[in-house]
């Protein structure tokens, strides 16, 4: 982990909720591995206090440049949004364990929901270099809600789901997944809203399928110190709380404690 000042390359809007902000910042992305986030400043002021975690969406070590994709939804990102291009943006990392790949290469189901897409870009590319065949599936209770996913084909075979059929199958990324996920996968992974995950853990227990996800809590410091975002983990034995800051935010889902 480090602290450096990213010089800010580009700031895109994608859509009325979403933007891609592309940083130089060498001596991080030389380090970056799929799932990691960055703990940004977004303001320069006191308000708001606490840095704010968004997961790397995606790196090239040699160009020495990483993008975040983000959702606006309150002061931070909102002053986020509206940085220029030329200005500099205090940022820790790359923080954080993220997605083990366990295999040279094989066939693998990646799962978005909303938001949950923007660590899935980095996994899929990096994935899709290492010669896996990549199926991905992203959903969300509206487009509108959904940020890249016209771009994702290029990693592999891609799948949209909408609750309100506004785009790809109508319903929910569960009711997807049957119609769509191959005969053999040798890995899933997964980021959204717990619910989803929870939902996701059910389906992949009941298909012998390892399931990797990574979680979206409310953190503060970054790096294990305040304890704000703790999450219940073990099934073996008595659950411990781990810093999903520092534990995480991956874990297989067969450690996550999903009823709490």
């Amino acid at each position: 982990m480090q602290r450096t000042f990213a010089k800010v390359l580009n700031i895109e809007q994608l859509t009325s909720h979403y933007f891609l902000i592309t940083l130089m910042a060498p001596q991080l992305a030389r380090t970056v591995q799929p799932g990691q986030f960055l703990h940004v400043r977004t303001g320069e002021q006191l308000d708001p206090l606490l840095r704010r975690p968004f997961s790397i969406h995606d790196w090239h070590s040699g160009e020495g440049t990483m993008q975040l994709l983000f959702q606006v939804k309150g002061k931070g990102t909102q002053l986020l949004s509206r940085k220029q291009k030329g200005e500099q943006l205090d940022v820790l990392g790359p923080l954080g364990n993220g997605f083990a790949i366990t295999k040279k290469k094989g066939k693998a189901l990646l799962i978005g929901g909303g938001i949950g897409e923007a660590p899935l870009w980095g996994l899929a590319r990096t994935l899709k270099e290492a010669h896996w065949e990549v199926t991905i599936v992203l959903g969300a209770a509206k487009q509108t809600l959904l940020a890249r996913h016209n771009d994702f084909s290029q990693w592999g075979e891609t799948y949209i789901a909408t609750e309100d059929g506004s785009v790809g199958f109508k319903g929910r990324v569960t009711n997807l997944l049957p119609l769509v996920a191959a005969e053999h996968l040798d890995q899933v992974y997964a980021c959204g809203p717990k619910p989803l995950l929870a939902a996701l853990y059910t389906w992949t227990n009941s298909n012998n399928l390892p399931l990797q996800v990574s979680l979206d809590e409310v953190m503060a410091c970054g790096m294990g110190v305040c304890l704000g975002c703790v999450q219940p983990v073990g099934r073996k034995e008595a659950p411990v709380l781990a810093k999903v800051c520092t534990d995480g935010p991956v874990f297989s889902a067969e450690e996550v404690v999903w009823d709490d």
